[in-house]
């Protein structure tokens, strides 16, 4: 059989070819090793292992397929801030597609002001001025269309944006307002985050096993609170739930990030007392993992530029003199 004409969504300026990209495109180019994605991400989130097996489920069937009409996978992720759930659309970057540059992250908050949101987005018509700029979503996939989409703390944006998903999510493509170009979302992984409501979120993952039984209870959930309008809430496929993290846990994940804070200045973390560890999450008083890496930069972050200012190679994180001190390890 013939192989049908590739087509390049940022060409499509009308009904006809828009039909023709309508037409499912394949799954070739990605093949995903299930054990090896939920290994990686496991690497990088920790606590959260049914989350990332849900999700990684859904990412391996997606990327099997050789006809797609809809993005690769389609989340909602709820539960406390600083959990790990932007760091799971950070991991899938990385794993997919080898960097999270491949990472289109649009905070909802700056979407909030009726009439801007959806410009923003998708751009402004053709009359206005700048509307060859193009919007934050659909002009990054003009340029490379492997990509994960992320919507952050999608309570925050004006629900106009809400419309984007009708298309995006049915038939995988959204229109640029100024020129009529349709973006190509059927090789992306599209993620949506929410705090909203994210103790009684916890309240239905602990009386449904089944992640299809607690997805539906979800969504129930978010309609009776008038969240989202039922038809937007329909094209997700998958709500999950990233659960608040043990104190064991964050410390695992409080010496992940000192690793990684002390190479990012190009030195080798030698040794990371625990007592240092452990005055770090006492530092963030519950405020979750984002605010880990903040606080460690602030906290050690004119020790390590002094350090490697000095060329020092190798460096150990401690306490010392009621405070996190980072050193330079003995030789």
């Amino acid at each position: 059989m013939k192989p049908r004409q590739k087509i390049d969504p940022a060409t499509i300026t009308d009904m006809a070819e828009l039909q023709r990209l309508l037409e499912p495109t394949g799954g070739k180019g990605i093949r995903v090793d299930r054990d090896d994605l939920i290994a990686s991400m496991k690497y990088r989130i920790k606590g959260q292992d049914p989350a990332i097996t849900q999700m990684a489920n859904r990412v391996f069937a997606g990327y099997a397929k050789q006809e797609r009409r809809q993005p690769v996978a389609t989340f909602m992720l709820v539960g406390p801030p600083g959990t790990g759930k932007t760091e799971s659309a950070k991991a899938l970057a990385e794993y997919l597609f080898k960097s999270e540059k491949d990472l289109v992250t649009l905070s909802c908050a700056d979407f909030k002001n009726p009439g801007e949101a959806m410009t923003k987005l998708i751009g402004s018509g053709a009359a206005y001025k700048g509307s060859e700029q193009g919007g934050m979503l659909t002009r990054p996939m003009f340029g490379k269309k492997q990509r994960v989409v992320l919507f952050d703390e999608i309570e925050k944006a004006n629900p106009e944006i809400y419309d984007v998903f009708l298309t995006m999510l049915q038939d995988g493509y959204v229109k640029e307002q100024g020129n009529g170009k349709a973006a190509d979302f059927t090789h992306a992984v599209v993620i949506l985050t929410s705090n909203l409501d994210h103790e009684k979120c916890g309240e239905i993952a602990a009386a449904f096993e089944d992640p299809e039984a607690r997805t539906r209870a979800y969504k129930e959930h978010f309609n009776a609170r008038g969240f989202a309008r039922p038809e937007i809430l329909d094209r997700i496929p998958d709500v999950v739930y990233f659960a608040p993290l043990a104190t064991e846990v964050m410390a695992e994940v409080a010496v992940q990030k000192l690793i990684r804070l002390v190479q990012d200045y190009h030195m080798v973390p030698n040794r990371i007392e625990p007592l240092a560890a452990f005055k770090l999450i006492e530092a963030i008083q519950g405020s979750g993992i984002r605010m880990l890496e903040q606080t460690a930069t602030a906290r050690l972050g004119n020790d390590l530029a002094h350090l490697a200012n000095d060329r020092v190679e190798r460096i150990d994180i401690v306490y010392r003199e009621g405070r996190l001190q980072a050193v330079a390890a003995a030789a």
